[in-house]
């Protein structure tokens, strides 16, 4: 099933409780399966308020990801407070093929946020 340009697909959701480290939770808007997310990473852990933070999703796709295809990130401290849209092709090198990927998106956070940051929300839209 191709995904159209209007589809969502939500990848996962993501909470950096402080003291609890990573977790995330893979949710799926279309039914559609064709993504395992493995691993998601922060790094720095935990954020440091004197740097930047980056973002590395690791993972597996059954299906070719095509150009085109975009990764949100969206920042929440309790209600949203921005969201950044990423071009896939920006981030890893596309058409996705199918087999295992990583993504890794660089200085997710501004001053203003590092300092208040304390969930993320991740997805991707094509």
């Amino acid at each position: 099933m191709a995904i159209s340009h209007a589809q969502s697909l939500l990848l996962l959701l993501l909470v950096l409780p402080a003291a609890l480290g990573v977790k995330f939770q893979k949710c799926t808007i279309t039914g559609d399966d064709f993504i395992n997310v493995k691993t998601v990473k922060i790094s720095p852990d935990p954020v440091k308020r004197s740097s930047n933070a980056s973002i590395t999703i690791t993972g597996y796709t059954s299906k070719k990801v095509p150009d085109g295809a975009n990764v949100n990130f969206d920042l929440s401290i309790y209600l949203p407070v921005s969201t950044k849209r990423y071009s896939l092709c920006d981030v890893t090198a596309c058409p996705v093929a199918p087999g295992p990927f990583v993504i890794t998106l660089p200085n997710v956070l501004t001053d203003n946020e590092k300092k208040r940051a304390v969930s993320f929300a991740f997805y991707t839209q094509h």
